[in-house]
């Protein structure tokens, strides 16, 4: 269910989705996974796309401003690191993420007319999260050292 959830929420968060211009570097991806996973242990908040704001609300401790990012440049950097993420699994882990969030949707006590509402939704932004998955590509090699410490901030333990 927890990925239920979170997968939602990075539905949600995907509908502001802009493609980066430029390439994340490792020293900077670390910094900002470091900064995820303590904001995250501290605040309880899951990691998906478009959260970076909600961080920087999360940050009582002052993380995001003594490593040097300003508010924009946290979100923009926050966004690379989890498309990047989003680009290292490989594809058919991805389609099996949707698959299963389908199946559940498909299991539900929902009405058929719900359920096809939100089937139509879904299809709409599993495109979406494709998108963001590819345009994190450029990403990819920077935060591909990171991925075990990322997993469990997106999947749990």
């Amino acid at each position: 269910m927890q990925f239920f959830k979170k997968t939602i929420l990075a539905f949600a968060a995907l509908a502001g989705f802009a493609v980066p211009v430029a390439a994340l570097d490792m020293n900077r991806a670390g910094t900002v996974v470091t900064i995820m996973e303590k904001i995250s242990e501290e605040s309880g908040e899951d990691i998906y796309y478009g959260a970076g704001d909600v961080f920087l609300e999360l940050d009582y401790n002052g993380y995001i401003a003594a490593a040097g990012f300003g508010e924009a440049d946290w979100i923009a950097t926050f966004d690379e690191v989890v498309t990047g993420y989003m680009a290292t699994i490989p594809q058919d882990e991805f389609d099996a993420m949707f698959r299963d969030v389908v199946a559940m949707l498909e299991a539900s006590t929902l009405s058929d007319e719900q359920k096809a509402e939100l089937r139509q939704d879904m299809v709409l932004h599993i495109a979406e999260a494709q998108r963001a998955r590819e345009s994190g590509m450029v990403h990819a090699q920077a935060v591909l050292p990171y991925a075990d410490r990322l997993y469990p901030m997106f999947f749990g333990e």
